[in-house]
C-alpha cells in the first residue's frame, strides 16, 4: 500500500521535473482522507511532490439532489470535510487552493460559489453538459459557463477584502495515517473515516473553525487544542511528538477507539477481512461507481460497552470511550471552547448554516452557508437521458432548515453582506450579544468584523 501511494506521488514528482517551475499543475482530487483513498491510492500530500495548485473537487450535484440513488449527491457539510484534508496539505505546502463544481444555472452556480469561498479557495464553475446524457440538440439550448456564473463573481470582484483571508485554525483535528493507512478499521465504510469527519461535522455547524494537521506540533501556540477521534494506530515518534505538545501546554481530546496507552476502554477491533481474494478488491463495474467490496461496506462495528463518560486519567488528555457519535454534542463543545483557540467573535446559534471564518490584516471574515436544500431537476429531460453520468438537471433550489436568525458575541456590530438577496439584514445590539436577522430563503451570509 505505501508503494503504491508512493508511485502516485513519484509520478507527479516526475512530471513537475519536465515542467518550468512556474507551470500551474494539478489534478483530480474530491477526498483524500477516506478509506476509499487507499484502493485509488488517492493522496493530495502525494500529488503535492508535483502540484502547486491542490484541486478540492466537489464532483455531482452540489447541493445534492436527494432522490436519485444513480448520481452523485454529496450533502454540503461533506464538501467541508472533504476539503479539509486537501486544505492541510496546500497549508503545509504553502500552495493554493481551488474548487471544482459544476451547474447548469446561475441558482446552482452560486451554490458552487459559495462553498468554494467558505473554504478560502478559488472556484472554477464548468457546466460539463454530456454528463446529462441528453441529445446535442437539447444540451445546446443550455447555459455556458459565461452565461450563469456573472453574478457570484461580480460579486467577488466588487468585495475583494471578504475574500482574501486565510481558514482560521482554532483548533487542530489530527488525521492519522496510519490508522487510515495500516488497520482494517481505517479501511472500513464505518470506520476511522466516520469519526474523523463526524468531529468535523460537529464544529462546522457549531461556528468552530478547526484544521486538519498531519503532525503534533512543538508546542500549543498554534494549536492550544487537538482532537484524535478514533486513532487506533499511533507510531511511536508520533506518541513523542504527542507527549511533547502535551508537556508544552496542549491539550488532547481523544475519542473512540484510541492508541494512546493509559487511556480505559474495551474496543475491539477487527483486524483482517475475512474473504477470499475474488471478493477483497474494490471495482468500477459500469464505469462510473465504485463497488467496494462486501466486507468494506458491511463489517460491523460493535460498539464499546464503556460508559460514556469524560476521563481525565492521563495528564493533558481528555478521553471519552466513545464514537463521537454517541456523546452528547453539547458536552463535546462545552470542551472544545474551554480550551480551543479564542475568537472576538463566537457563534451561539446560527440553526441551518454552516460556518467558516477566515482572517486576514485588516479583520476576520464570517462565511455562513446553508446546509441543507430542497432540489428539484427537469423530470421531462431527466426521462430521456442515455446514462447517468454523476449529475442532474437541477431546476429548483431551495434552502431550508434556517429560521432566520443569528446569534453571536462580539463587542462591535459586524457589516452583513447576502450575495444574491436584495434584501437588507436587520442588526440589533444588546451589550455584547448581537442578533442578525436575514431572510428565510438566505444561502449565503457573509459578516465582516474590521479590526
Amino acid at each position: 500500500l505505501d508503494l503504491r501511494f508512493d508511485a502516485s506521488g513519484e509520478f507527479y514528482e516526475q512530471l513537475r521535473a519536465s515542467l518550468p517551475s512556474d507551470f500551474t499543475l494539478t489534478g483530480c482530487g474530491s477526498n483524500s482522507a477516506s478509506g476509499h483513498s487507499v484502493p485509488n491510492a488517492t493522496d493530495a500530500r502525494q500529488f503535492l511532490r508535483g502540484w502547486n495548485y491542490v484541486n478540492m473537487e466537489m464532483s455531482g450535484n452540489t447541493p445534492p439532489y436527494k432522490h436519485d440513488k444513480l448520481t452523485s449527491n454529496v450533502p454540503v457539510s461533506e464538501r467541508l470535510i472533504n476539503a479539509s484534508h486537501h486544505q492541510a496539505a496546500a497549508r503545509e505546502r504553502g500552495v493554493g487552493a481551488f474548487c471544482t463544481g459544476f451547474a447548469h444555472s446561475a441558482q446552482q452556480a452560486n451554490i458552487v460559489w459559495s462553498v468554494s469561498k467558505m473554504l478560502g479557495a478559488d472556484a472554477w464553475i464548468g457546466t460539463l453538459k454530456t454528463r446529462l446524457g441528453l441529445p446535442w440538440h437539447i444540451l445546446d439550448t443550455l447555459p455556458n459557463e459565461e452565461n450563469i456564473v456573472g453574478d457570484a463573481f461580480s460579486f467577488e470582484a466588487q468585495h475583494p477584502d471578504l475574500f482574501s483571508g486565510a481558514v482560521v485554525g482554532q483548533l487542530g483535528v489530527y488525521f492519522s495515517y496510519e490508522t487510515r493507512n495500516h488497520t482494517m478499521w481505517g479501511n472500513m465504510t464505518d470506520g476511522y473515516y466516520r469519526d474523523y469527519s463526524d468531529i468535523l461535522r460537529v464544529l462546522f455547524k457549531n461556528g468552530i473553525s478547526p484544521h486538519t494537521i498531519f503532525d503534533f506540533p512543538e508546542d500549543n501556540s498554534k494549536y492550544p487544542l487537538i482532537i484524535l477521534a478514533g486513532v487506533s494506530k499511533i507510531k511511536s515518534e508520533e506518541m513523542l511528538a504527542m507527549k511533547k505538545y502535551i508537556a508544552s501546554g496542549g491539550k488532547i481530546i481523544a475519542l473512540g477507539p484510541t492508541a494512546i496507552n493509559g487511556l480505559k476502554n474495551s474496543w475491539i477491533l477487527p483486524n483482517r477481512a475475512d474473504t477470499p481474494a475474488d471478493g477483497f478488491f474494490t471495482t468500477v463495474p459500469d464505469g462510473i461507481h465504485l463497488h467496494c467490496p462486501e466486507w468494506y461496506n458491511e463489517a460491523k462495528i460493535t460498539d464499546t460497552q464503556d460508559d460514556c463518560i469524560w476521563q481525565e486519567d492521563v495528564d493533558g488528555i481528555i478521553y471519552n470511550p466513545h464514537r463521537p457519535r454517541n456523546i452528547n454534542e453539547n458536552d463535546l463543545i462545552e470542551y472544545v471552547q474551554r480550551y480551543a483557540k479564542p475568537m472576538p467573535i463566537k457563534i451561539i446559534s446560527a440553526k441551518g448554516y454552516l460556518v467558516t471564518m477566515l482572517e486576514d490584516d485588516k479583520g476576520i471574515t464570517v462565511q455562513l452557508v446553508a446546509e441543507d436544500y430542497d432540489v428539484d431537476i427537469n423530470h421531462e429531460l431527466d426521462a430521456i437521458r442515455e446514462h447517468r453520468s454523476r449529475v442532474n438537471l437541477l431546476t429548483d433550489i431551495s434552502p431550508i432548515g434556517i429560521d432566520g436568525t443569528i446569534l453571536l458575541k462580539t463587542l462591535f456590530p459586524p457589516h452583513v453582506f447576502m450575495p444574491f438577496n436584495n434584501e437588507t439584514a436587520d442588526i440589533s445590539m444588546d451589550d455584547d450579544l448581537c442578533t442578525i436577522t436575514v431572510p428565510k430563503d438566505c444561502a449565503h451570509v457573509i459578516l465582516r468584523f474590521y479590526h
